[in-house]
């Protein structure tokens, strides 16, 4: 009597697919997951670059504002004809903008924050006046430290031009004032009622006692917070925007033309010779 062998020539064909679809689909997925790393390094490499090319852009527009007196829509570069950074196969463009709608921060402890509302691009005769701010900040958040003992102090001063005082007044608002308002906003007027030809000059915010959260400040042209909005003079707004190949990065920062004056003290001393020590002397015209 035979015995009858079997045929396994089928199976050892099954098993040889089914270890090369498994080889084929560890292969995929460990080349997709190198491919996909090589794309994120690609881009992070890209992204650094077009960082600093934006960043080289906003060096310039600050440099050009500050040092040789160019407005803020001179600063403007269209992304149609960008500047070309040959060096790393890059290239910029940016936006200017020379006024501020309002003014958003949030301020620690101490901090004094300096807001110029004369424009020392126009006359005297030629400045336009706000009449009164809108001040309001976050006092019900219980993120920022030290929340309901919040004070703030603001300053600010008026001018007449050359040879005239500056005429200086102050006001402090408490968390319970903010709270209280409508809108939880305080209105002040800036404007001096009997002496109406005065312009504004600077005005100063510090925080005092613990941090205020979410400031934010609105400038009019009417008194009570009425009329349109005086946009802050002499704060410029830079955007700039770096790309390489299809990488983009975009910078902004918006900063006063002018260094703010030291918070710590109240008063300042102007004087049209330079300030000596010593017994030493100079004319003066």
């Amino acid at each position: 009597m035979r015995l009858k062998q079997k045929n396994n020539q089928g199976m050892v064909l099954l098993l040889a697919l089914l270890i090369l679809a498994t080889i084929l689909v560890t292969s995929l997925t460990v080349g997709s997951v190198v491919l996909r790393q090589l794309k994120v390094t690609t881009s992070t490499d890209r992204g650094i670059v077009a960082y600093y090319a934006a960043e080289s852009g906003l060096e310039q527009g600050l440099y050009l504002w500050r040092q040789e007196g160019q407005k803020g829509s001179a600063l403007q570069v269209t992304s149609a004809n960008p500047v070309a950074l040959a060096a790393s196969r890059s290239s910029w463009w940016r936006d200017g903008q020379e006024t501020e709608s309002a003014y958003a921060a949030t301020l620690k402890q101490n901090q004094t924050v300096q807001l110029d509302l004369f424009d020392p691009a126009l006359s005297l005769d030629s400045q336009t006046k706000a009449q009164s701010i809108k001040i309001g900040w976050d006092a019900t958040s219980s993120a920022c430290p030290g929340q309901g003992s919040e004070w703030l102090e603001v300053s600010w001063s008026n001018w007449g031009g050359a040879g005239s005082a500056l005429d200086v007044q102050r006001r402090f608002i408490n968390h319970s004032q903010i709270v209280s308002s409508p809108g939880q906003t305080v209105i002040i007027n800036i404007n001096n009622a009997s002496q109406p030809s005065l312009v504004n000059y600077r005005l100063r915010l510090k925080a005092l006692y613990a941090d205020i959260c979410n400031l934010t400040l609105t400038a009019y042209r009417g008194t009570g917070g009425e009329g349109e909005v005086y946009n802050l003079p002499a704060r410029l707004t830079i955007t700039a925007t770096g790309q390489l190949l299809d990488t983009q990065q975009a910078l902004s920062v918006t900063v006063p033309q002018f260094a703010p004056q030291l918070g710590l003290f109240d008063y300042t001393i102007f004087s049209q010779c330079s300030v000596l020590k010593g017994n030493l002397t100079e004319n003066c015209p």
